[in-house]
């Protein structure tokens, strides 16, 4: 195993390279897809030390502290974690892409809620016993190389259930290993793995909308125009990739499908690591492409996302 170190690149370039990719060779007849959802990771080294940490105990420095650690990432060390996976032939070491999760900022024990989802490819279910999952953990930097936190892998052939379409999804926690060392490291990875006829993966789709607020020193929280939101702003609702917004749900709504059908309808998301409990997320404007659990001095929109599951009949 050898650590997948994300290259060196512009880091303003953010979330467009670290989105969820499933690119993968069109699948051959009688193929099946392994299903992974990333839940969690837990205890991660700490890879970003922040300003605050390092500066001296002293008591003339105690509001310069203070303030530091006020800022993001301005207290105590941590990282900002994402993974990279893919599967490898036991037999070829031949790989499958790449595929990178979104990052979770200022966090050891980053949650994906809800958990983020990857398929790759196996040309049929016997084969899916030669595979194994790789996953390395990265630590996002803004001004340099992204750091390697560790790797988990797990060999395919251990899954309970390993038939298509059987209705389980085996979770599954993991060990991080420092493959460059082969010291292993008190972190865990916790992933959940099913596996799927192409004819049942393809019967299953997600959409997703987003639903956003902005607060006023007079009326607080709301999405009223006028009274909260400004003329600038776009809408009070939002496609997945927010490129296209309206003040109605059912303006940003795509139509289900004939022959589909949503059983719980939609369904708002919320808890984890990047979303309050009632599944607020904050920013600066409703096009920011930085969302905060919490709210900062200078953040006046927030968000939250919503899901429906519609399944082909």
């Amino acid at each position: 195993l050898t650590p997948s170190g994300a290259p060196r690149r512009s880091k303003f370039r953010l979330m467009a390279s670290l989105v969820d990719a499933s690119a993968n060779p069109t699948p051959e007849s009688g193929a099946v897809v392994v299903c992974v959802s990333l839940k969690r990771c837990k205890d991660l080294p700490a890879s970003d030390y922040a300003v605050g940490h390092l500066l001296p105990d002293l008591p003339v420095l105690g509001h310069v502290k203070d303030a530091i650690s006020n800022l993001p990432g301005g207290g105590e060390p941590s990282s900002d974690p994402y993974c990279s996976l893919k599967l490898m032939n036991k037999a070829t070491a031949d790989q499958t892409e790449v595929q990178k999760s979104v990052v979770v900022y200022n966090s050891l024990s980053p949650a994906w809620v809800p958990p983020q989802k990857f398929h790759f490819n196996c040309p049929s279910a016997d084969s899916v016993a030669n595979h194994r999952l790789l996953i390395d953990v990265m630590d996002f930097d803004y001004l340099d190389r992204d750091d390697y936190l560790g790797t988990v892998a797990f060999d395919l052939s251990k899954l309970k259930t390993k038939v298509p379409d059987s209705g389980v999804s085996e979770d599954v926690t993991l060990n991080l290993v420092d493959v460059k060392t082969g010291d292993s490291i008190n972190s865990t990875v916790t992933v959940s793995i099913s596996v799927l006829s192409l004819t049942a993966f393809t019967s299953i789709s997600t959409d997703v909308v987003f639903e956003y607020e902005r607060w006023t020193p007079t009326g607080g929280w709301g999405s009223s125009y006028p009274g909260h939101l400004l003329p600038t702003d776009p809408g009070c609702w939002s496609d997945e990739n927010a490129s296209k917004f309206s003040m109605s749900m059912e303006g940003v709504t795509p139509p289900i499908k004939e022959g589909w059908k949503s059983k719980d309808g939609w369904v708002m998301v919320c808890g984890g690591n990047k979303t309050r409990p009632d599944g607020w997320q904050f920013g600066n404007n409703f096009a920011s492409k930085v969302w905060n659990k919490t709210a900062g001095n200078l953040h006046f929109c927030r968000r939250r996302r919503w899901e429906r599951t519609c399944k082909q009949e």
